[in-house]
């Protein structure tokens, strides 16, 4: 291999392992083994009782298929098994789990316990289902640190399922109705109770609309009650009734743009806007901004950076590909990181959590933490008429799914059973450095 290729085998070996920090509890360890189909066998010590994260990178070549390649744990009692392993119907193997491939490289990453102890492990290909090169495999404890919840609400004074009857702040940030608020008050409400801590993006078009002082309510209630407000917007929704300048009218025009399209100028352009608005609201620079819909584009990210923003919370599953890899890298999204101009990205786990099951809930929470290697955070994204009823026909749901606050009330017990749940301003000032850097190149424009 020519020493440029080799230089890009590594790199991509690098992102694929995340941040380049030690793995202290790491109890078995192997490094560039070309497999074949005789067992090749190291030293470690498992046992019944503990959590394990194992974490693999194998390389194929063009031809390739997948799950060519598996790890077998020698157990004393080889018909014991564990949770995450699979055992051999015929006895010729102990038990196993399979290893991802394909051509080029692949990650596995899964965690797994042993119900007897484990003395050795040992690699093979399988199948022949192509060459494959274990490229790098850790066998670690699987974290205990707690999970960081994160409660957040994009206060908006527009809401997807109906429009507004009347005053659209009335309804959809304050959630006023014939029977009673079901707003950020009584969201607030709900969150006290268990002690949390609420983050609260409000967006600065919207809930702007209808004069500064509708604003100033919003925030001074929210700053009031001990939560945190961040910045969110939706640029389609910036008020300009009578611009008076070259640039008001300019950005006027632009906030018919969203925030995934406009080139760096417009929107640093909206930015700068909407953080003198905070600026001389909420008496404080902001430190976490959310687009709306989720939009963000390199430009943004640079701006929001140069602009002195601290966080952005907007990745989701599939918006950022690493393009140095074949197919990309969606592990990417799992945990915090930092992009290549310093700005921490905080992804989004789940989105309108309120409206699913507490038995699909707590799935979904136990796949996705699992993922977690480093940094175990759960972010939720609710909106401030998350409480609303969703039972007119209207909103075309039919009346279906379970009742909105009540399913607050639970995931915020949820969320003080398995950790912690805190503002994002508090996470960032007890958390350092050494997240993965993730290039802005990799951002994926929606369609």
């Amino acid at each position: 291999m020519a020493a440029a290729e080799s230089t890009a085998a590594a790199e991509s070996v690098r992102r694929l392992q995340g941040p380049g920090r030690p793995a202290p509890f790491a109890v078995a360890f192997a490094a560039d083994r070309e497999l074949t189909n005789e067992l090749q066998w190291v030293p470690c010590s498992l046992q019944p009782g503990q959590e394990y994260r194992l974490t693999a990178i194998v390389e194929g070549e063009e031809f390739t298929e997948d799950i060519g390649a598996l790890v077998a744990f020698d157990m004393a009692d080889p018909q014991a098994g564990g949770d995450g392993l699979r055992t051999s119907a015929k006895g010729t193997l102990p038990p196993y789990l399979y290893l991802r491939t394909g051509p080029h490289l692949h990650r596995t990453d899964r965690t797994f316990t042993v119900a007897s102890p484990v003395h050795r492990i040992g690699f093979r290909a399988w199948h022949d289902r192509g060459p494959v090169t274990l490229r790098t495999l850790v066998i670690e404890l699987a974290p205990t640190n707690p999970v960081d919840f994160f409660f957040s609400f994009d206060v908006d004074a527009s809401n997807p399922y109906r429009p507004a009857t009347g005053s659209a702040i009335d309804e959809f940030v304050w959630g006023k109705g014939a029977d009673g608020e079901f707003g950020i008050r009584r969201i607030c409400d709900v969150l006290e109770q268990h002690g949390i801590v609420g983050n609260f993006m409000v967006d600065f078009a919207s809930c702007a609309a209808e004069g500064e002082a509708r604003l100033a309510e919003i925030i001074d209630h929210l700053a009031g009650r001990g939560h945190e407000v961040h910045l969110h917007l939706h640029p389609q929704d910036l008020p300009y009734p009578t611009p008076r300048s070259i640039e008001r009218d300019r950005l006027a025009k632009l906030s018919q743009s969203l925030l995934d399209v406009v080139p760096y100028d417009m929107a640093r352009l909206m930015l700068d806007y909407t953080i003198a608005v905070y600026e001389r609201f909420v008496q404080r620079r902001p430190r976490v901004f959310r687009s709306g819909g989720y939009r963000f584009s390199k430009d943004l990210v640079r701006a929001a950076g140069e602009l002195g923003i601290e966080a952005f919370s907007n990745v989701r599953r599939d918006a950022v590909r690493d393009r140095s890899l074949r197919g990309g890298d969606p592990a990417l999204s799992h945990e915090p990181f930092v992009w290549d101009n310093g700005l921490i990205e905080i992804p989004v786990d789940v989105g309108s959590p309120e409206t699913i099951t507490a038995e699909k809930y707590e799935h979904v929470y136990s796949r996705i933490i699992k993922q977690k290697r480093y940094e175990r955070t759960f972010n939720l994204v609710m909106h401030s008429w998350s409480l609303l009823s969703r039972t007119d026909e209207a909103d075309g749901s039919g009346g279906t799914g379970p009742d909105p606050e009540t399913r607050l009330h639970e995931m915020c017990e949820h969320a003080t059973k398995h950790g912690r749940a805190s503002g994002y301003g508090d996470y960032l000032d007890r958390t350092q450095g050494g997240r993965r850097t993730v290039r802005t190149d990799a951002i994926q424009r929606r369609s």
